[in-house]
């Protein structure tokens, strides 16, 4: 996926919940739109998982996102 198709979803109104599908298989879940943001540098997104997790992705290890709303089971 390129950035901008990412930050497309994550800046639609009204946000809605999604997970982002990584090349390696892992997943991250983005529940709202504060903990989610694009480096200043533009070249990388972080997701911050509270209380103190830090994940910092390339966009280009970006397969897919899926929408999904809170409290679904998520697979």
């Amino acid at each position: 996926m390129t950035t901008e198709q990412i930050l497309l979803r994550h800046r639609a109104t009204p946000f809605r919940a999604f997970v982002i599908f990584l090349a390696d298989g892992r997943t991250m879940n983005v529940p709202n739109v504060e903990c989610f943001s694009l480096a200043e540098d533009g070249l990388s997104f972080i997701l911050f998982e509270p209380p103190r997790q830090i994940d910092i992705m390339d966009p280009a290890h970006i397969v897919s996102i899926r929408f999904y709303e809170i409290g679904a089971n998520l697979r």
